[in-house]
């Protein structure tokens, strides 16, 4: 039952997700119920790669994490993406980002990188 209620959420909602017509908050709730179904339809993945990567910048930081953590626990290792999302933490030089905050999207993207053996990339 679940897998036809994400079959037709999938491709009713694939224009909105490629083109990002959600708010960035439903986008990656929206990412987070596929991977916890273990959804295994590729192209619905590659939607939401386009749809982040196009609006790249519209993201936050801690958004861009759990973006690449999902990604990883679908079994996508995107090293480009975590590349970019390494740099844009680093680069975060939001006031309101807490110290606390930061730390623990550093140590996220650490268990990231090494669950997708990424951990010889530059960037990390």
């Amino acid at each position: 039952m679940c897998s036809k209620v994400l079959m037709h959420s999938s491709n009713h909602l694939q224009p909105k997700i490629e083109n990002l017509e959600l708010r960035r908050d439903e986008f990656i709730r929206l990412l987070e119920l596929f991977v916890s179904e273990n959804w295994q339809n590729h192209e619905t993945y590659n939607n939401f790669i386009r749809g982040f990567g196009n609006n790249f910048d519209d993201f936050t930081s801690q958004q861009s994490v759990r973006f690449i953590q999902n990604l990883v626990n679908a079994g996508l290792n995107q090293e480009d993406i975590l590349e970019a999302v390494i740099e844009k933490v680093i680069a975060d030089d939001n006031s309101r980002t807490s110290i606390e905050a930061k730390r623990r999207m550093i140590v996220n993207l650490i268990a990231t990188s090494v669950q997708s053996d990424a951990t010889t990339n530059n960037a990390f």
